[in-house]
């Protein structure tokens, strides 16, 4: 059977295949149907919602995937693409934002409470003289 790459992930599938096994990816779109906001053919279906997309509605998201190493730190291995409508777009970007405030909070917390134990290792035993 004839085989081709998927556009999200770029694995090779067969042409008969409804979706790539390997991201999700939908690789058939229902022929004469229409993009969710316009009347351009749509060339995509989203695989957050089924919205199906033509290009000029459609935005990726890439995701990274991590690894650790020997020492512990992560490192990226590997990057793939998902091609959403614009809605779910637009929650993926919010949610991403959502979760760098948090994070952003989190380290702020941490270095004032850094300074303020700095301070109070000051009052208690003075400024530190260097010879």
């Amino acid at each position: 059977m004839p085989r081709t790459h998927c556009p999200a992930c770029g694995a090779e599938i067969s042409t008969g295949a409804e979706s790539c096994p390997q991201c999700g990816h939908p690789m058939r779109v229902p022929v004469g149907s229409t993009c969710y906001a316009c009347p351009a053919p749509a060339t995509t279906v989203c695989p957050r919602c089924g919205a199906l997309s033509c290009p000029q509605h459609l935005d990726s998201v890439i995701h990274s995937r991590n690894a650790p190493t020997d020492s512990g730190h992560l490192v990226t291995v590997g990057q793939s693409r998902e091609f959403l409508c614009r809605p779910c777009h637009d929650v993926e970007i919010a949610t991403r934002r959502t979760e760098f405030a948090k994070a952003l909070r989190f380290v702020t917390v941490l270095v004032i409470a850094l300074i303020a134990w700095m301070g109070i290792l000051v009052a208690i035993y003075g400024w530190p003289r260097w010879p």
